[in-house]
């Protein structure tokens, strides 16, 4: 009767184990969420350090146009001051 009933057990037991390992489908699938998920980090990464780059020209390229129209005004304001005087 012990016997009959470890091998029910037995029985019973594998099938439960076994589908609690992952298949080998499973393994490969998740394998490749990884990869996707790390192509889309990188994707990530790289447009965010592309965006880093866009903010910084134009931030310089700002700073440059501020600081042409600041000459101009100087050059403006010295050639009224110039005017003024003759």
């Amino acid at each position: 009767m012990i016997r009959l009933f470890s091998s029910l057990l037995l029985i019973c037991a594998v099938p439960s184990a076994l589908a609690q390992q992952p298949s080998e489908w499973d393994r490969t699938n998740a394998e490749i969420r990884r990869m996707e998920q790390g192509r889309e980090m990188r994707q990530l990464d790289f447009q965010r350090r592309q965006d880093e780059e866009s903010r910084r020209q134009d931030t310089e390229r700002r700073r440059a146009n501020e600081e042409e129209r600041q000459r101009t005004r100087e050059i403006e304001q010295r050639r009224l001051e110039d005017q003024r005087r003759r």
